[in-house]
């Protein structure tokens, strides 16, 4: 997110919303499947958090989208329909620069930096306690070695090992994926 975040708020090129919309995904992804893994109390303030910040940036790459795709919508309904349409484009830019400058408020605010600070922190301090009884059962079950955890190791490392394993445990549910 970090790699993206002065690219989407300088409106540089929409590849830097849309990898930073990924990121948000990833990020809101593991929060969701961490149950049992990650402490319930940081999922909870994490997914409201990266849920607003999903949500902040939604529309604008929707317009970023319609921008985008522009010339392949009307072309092929003919020149004079194409013309006819072009306050519906221009509606949709001013659309696109509002949300742009939404967002880009959203993404300087002092919210944003709170929450990417504290993920941040997070993220590099020490593991307390990492799993729990009930994340252990459906992985033994399956009989796939649990991913070692050391309560001194920083999180970031402890998340890196936990998709590892969550990726060959989804190998096996999945094996076509």
């Amino acid at each position: 997110m970090d790699a993206t975040w002065q690219g989407t708020v300088d409106d540089i090129d929409p590849e830097f919303l849309h990898d930073l919309r990924v990121a948000v995904r990833r990020t809101r992804s593991v929060l969701a499947q961490g149950k049992g893994v990650l402490p319930a109390v940081a999922r909870r303030s994490y997914q409201e958090g990266f849920g607003c910040l999903g949500s902040v940036t939604g529309r604008p790459r929707d317009l970023d989208v319609y921008m985008i795709e522009w010339d392949g919508y009307v072309t092929p309904l003919g020149p004079e329909v194409s013309a006819a349409l072009a306050p519906v484009h221009d509606h949709i830019a001013r659309q696109r620069e509002e949300a742009h400058a939404t967002m880009a408020a959203a993404l300087r605010s002092d919210r944003y930096w709170q929450l990417m600070s504290g993920w941040q922190a997070w993220l590099h301090g020490p593991v307390p306690d990492a799993g729990g009884p009930e994340a252990e059962a459906p992985v033994e079950r399956m009989g796939i070695e649990k991913a070692p955890v050391a309560t001194s190791a920083p999180r970031a490392s402890a998340a890196l090992a936990y998709r590892d394993l969550w990726a060959e445990i989804a190998g096996r549910l999945w094996p076509s994926r």
